[in-house]
């Protein structure tokens, strides 16, 4: 029932659009002095009106009545190729060049073939709407429609994407299993790269699709063989009426000519393709609105004639290599959406061509700042924009445009790439304190920089009297030679909440002093800073990471998180920790100190849910009494002074615990009720050799991790554990030594991952029989290179198993027994190359003990 409604949505928008089409300037102009065309288009816009009349009833009767139903589609689908004449009308009257010969008053040959075909259409309308009688529709008022479904209509002048339809055809497309065989009503068209119908099929019925409006071709990625490199010239050549055109991930080289026969066309999408240069038939598209290149890394050169397409709303060219706009981009009034802008020498491609492009909104990166050669050429720019990134800069001064309070609606300024050596040569901040709607500042790798001063805040004939009245968000990264911030008198980042400081590791000078809003301090690997934290009371997040000379005397009072990291720091924080009351700390993170440090837990604030130790091998806990709060526990690398972890008996309500790297652990002991525990991860614990009394003190367990521990033995459980959902181990040969160990204890286990750790585990075939829990739902085997079979015998007993996942492992070729489970739903298979390949291959040994999967995937693909 939905999809009869939005049919007859559909056709109620396509009559929009005709009448809009009708009552256009361009198409009046067109028709003027050609009687039989006025003629025509009266007759059309008259039996419309009927049309219109009549609609609401049918609309209504098609949900019960076929024939209703069936009239309405064959409407529609004359309503389908009206508009398509009328667009090629329209864009014919407003692409004409030569005024005088296309107003003249004889129709020439084109002409005529359009007024031909007008005419077929009209008449084929008009005896469709002869047929209402016979199916007793009759008129409803036009404001009787609340029963209709509800549509969303916006102004032309807002469409310049076609986004959320195309997510919602690639979901379609990416759901539906069988095939559908397209015939000559079709109108969108997806075609799935991993589905089971073959890009040769479709192109061998592309005649019988004509008049289809969408081509997308969804889940292509460079994983997936493509060999049809003349697939989108025979696309181009057969499907002439698209409105909607993705080539995205096609290993495409270059763009045919005739892509600019596609005169309808509004979305086009070649982002990730292989592109070098674009067609110069490409400045015929006088209808596109969207044009996404993204990702397109070898296109360098774009065609002149890009100027034309003066309907362009969106512009997407993130990731080319283009070294210059093309001449004219000031004539694309209707841009919405530019994501670069590479200023040009010449005239034609400067940057005041932004100046006309008074739509552009969101964001900008603009390139090629050098080949701006004075303010006042800036000046006349005068981009209304919020967004600013500018990438790399080769001079060593910026300008001082950049910095000017008549850019009064940029929010947020981004200085530097993802490439270094974007400002090598720059030495010198602008001025942008005068910006006063800036929110979020980013400047990264000025590798020259050595002094933030006074010019950073304002102009000397400035009269601002509060630099960054707005400023939100502060982040300087990858200044090599920065060495001083002359924060100097000025009143300035009255509402400065973040500031970020990273890789500024001759930094030596103060921070400024007074930061009253500033909520989140984050400075890493600022060897030489010795300055002492700013005097900003409202601080609740604080990371010091290698930055050891940082003076801690106090800590803000406010905080709820607070990592350290370096030795100097840790030794400095511990007892400032001790000495302050932290009562909203919820968070703490201490790392790479190699000293000894006594840390008491009673010091640990009651408010503390998460503690993280890591990288501090001679730092001791001083156990003293339970901490309540704390439900996170991670220890790395740390407590090396103690082979027998008892630290857990602290931390009654303690949700998840992770012990990694503890070379000298050899036991968790446990004597408390842990009864919230819920996981536990034990990674690389070379001699932990038992965790036995971890089983009675968490009853509630249910995921468990064991890995890199050759040593521990699970057989010296002696009560079946029910609560245990997931299990991770890997595969060592006492921790497996029992047959029927993981059947025996594990009652409740629904998923089970194994993975080969090292390269002595000699095991030949898996599972063993009766060895696995019959719960189980998930199973991953990963990483066993050894392996060779895969026994059907341990695992015929997992009437419950829906998934199997096989991971790197090289050696594994055969299956052994009958069949696999008929349970199972999905077969992965990832890096595991003969056992792959001979399911590819659907191989007699092996394809019918497979067959009977629904899913089965070998390195992405699916096989059908």
């Amino acid at each position: 029932m939905a999809a009869e409604l939005v049919g007859g949505a559909v056709l109620s928008s396509i009559l929009n659009v005709v009448f809009d089409r009708m009552s256009s300037p361009e198409v009046a102009n067109w028709i003027k002095g050609k009687k039989l065309t006025q003629k025509l288009l009266g007759r059309l816009k008259t039996t419309l009106y009927a049309v219109q009349a009549f609609l609401i009833d049918a609309e209504q009767k098609q949900i019960k009545e076929r024939a209703v139903k069936d009239w309405l589609d064959t409407l529609k689908d004359a309503m389908y190729v009206a508009d398509n004449l009328l667009d090629e009308v329209f864009t014919k009257a407003a692409t004409q060049k030569d005024p005088g010969t296309f107003f003249s008053r004889y129709l020439n040959l084109q002409d005529r073939e359009i007024a031909n075909c007008m005419e077929e259409i009209i008449d084929k309308i008009e005896s469709i709407v002869k047929q209402k009688d016979t199916l007793g529709l009759r008129e409803i008022p036009k404001e009787n429609m609340s029963w209709r479904i509800t549509t969303s209509l916006v102004e032309r002048s807002n469409i310049y994407g076609r986004e959320k339809d195309k997510e919602v055809i690639v979901k379609l497309a990416e759901e539906v299993e069988n095939t559908v065989e397209v015939d000559i009503k079709t109108r969108h068209l997806s075609h799935n790269a991993k589905g089971n119908y073959p890009m040769s099929k479709l192109l061998g019925v592309c005649d019988k699709v004509k008049h289809t409006r969408t081509f997308l071709e969804v889940n292509l990625d460079w994983g997936i063989p493509f060999n049809m490199e003349n697939a989108p010239c025979i696309l181009l050549s057969q499907l002439k009426y698209l409105r909607v055109l993705s080539f995205k991930c096609f290993p495409l080289d270059s763009l045919p000519d005739s892509v600019g026969e596609l005169i309808h066309l509004r979305y086009l999408d070649l982002s990730k393709t292989y592109i070098v240069t674009l067609p110069e038939s490409l400045g015929n598209l006088y209808n596109l609105q969207t044009l996404k290149l993204n990702g397109c890394a070898n296109l360098k050169t774009r065609p002149a004639g890009m100027q034309n397409l003066v309907n362009l709303r969106h512009l997407d060219i993130t990731g080319t290599c283009l070294h210059e706009m093309p001449k004219g981009m000031s004539k694309l009034k209707g841009l919405q959406f530019l994501s670069d802008y590479i200023v040009g020498k010449h005239e034609e491609n400067k940057i005041k061509e932004l100046r006309a492009l008074a739509n552009l909104h969101q964001s900008i990166s603009i390139t090629k700042l050098e080949n701006v050669v004075n303010s006042n050429e800036a000046s006349e720019a005068r981009i209304n924009l919020k967004e600013l990134q500018i990438r790399a800069y080769r001079g060593t001064t910026l300008p001082d445009w950049l910095g000017h309070s008549s850019y009064h609606n940029i929010t947020k300024v981004l200085m530097g790439g993802f490439l270094s050596g974007g400002f090598r040569k720059c030495c010198m901040l602008p001025s942008l304190g005068e910006l006063p709607s800036l929110k979020h500042l980013k400047i990264k790798g000025f590798e020259r920089l050595g002094i933030v001063g006074a010019e950073f805040y304002q102009n000397h004939d400035s009269c601002v009297e509060t630099p960054f009245p707005m400023l939100e968000t502060l982040w300087f990264e990858s200044m090599p030679c920065w060495k001083e911030w002359r924060s100097l008198e000025f009143n300035a980042f009255p509402r400065l909440r973040k500031l970020t400081i990273w890789g500024c590791p001759m930094l030596t000078g103060d921070l400024p002093n007074h930061l009253p809003s500033l909520k989140y301090l984050d400075i890493r690997n600022c060897e030489q800073l010795s300055s002492c934290l700013p005097r900003a009371p409202a601080i609740t997040k604080l990371c010091l990471l290698h930055s050891n000379n940082v003076r801690i005397l106090e800590l803000p009072p406010l905080l709820h998180e607070l990592l350290i990291k370096g030795k100097n720091l840790v030794e400095a924080v511990v007892p400032a920790i001790k000495n302050t009351q932290l009562s909203c700390l919820t968070s703490l993170s201490i790392s790479d100190c190699s000293s000894h440090i006594l840390f008491p837990l009673s010091s640990i604030p009651a408010s503390v849910k998460k503690l993280r130790i890591s990288s501090c091998r001679n730092l001791e806990f001083q156990i003293e009494g339970q901490h309540d709060s704390l439900h996170i526990l991670e220890i790395t690398n740390s407590c090396d002074l103690v082979t027998s972890f008892s630290l857990l008996d602290s931390f009654p309500n303690l949700v998840c615990a992770d012990i990694t790297d503890c070379e000298k652990m050899e036991s968790v002991v446990v004597s408390c009720s842990l009864s919230c525990l819920r996981s536990l991860y034990i990674y690389n614990c070379a001699r932990l050799k038992s965790i036995s009394t971890l089983w009675t003190a968490a009853p509630q367990l249910e995921n468990l991790t064991i890995m890199g521990c050759p040593e521990i033995d699970l057989s010296a459980i002696r009560d079946p554990q029910c609560s245990l959902r997931s299990l991770r181990i890997g595969y060592f040969e006492k921790l497996v030594s029992s047959a029927a160990l993981m059947n025996l204890q594990f009652h409740g286990l629904t998923h089970l991952t194994i993975e080969g750790e090292c390269e002595s585990v000699s095991v030949k075939s898996l599972p063993k029989e009766g060895w696995l829990p019959a719960c189980l739902e998930s199973l991953i085997l990963n990483r066993i290179k050894s392996v060779e079979t895969l026994e059907c015998k341990g695992l015929v007993h997992l009437n419950s198993l829906r998934n199997l996942t096989i991971i790197e492992c090289p050696k594994l070729e055969n299956i052994e027994g009958e069949k696999l489970p008929a349970s199972l739903i999905r077969l992965i298979i990832k890096e595991s190359h003969l056992l792959g390949k001979r399911c590819e291959m659907k191989d007699l040994q092996v394809w019918p003990k497979i067959s009977h999967i629904r899913g089965i995937q070998v390195n992405g693909r699916w096989i059908w």
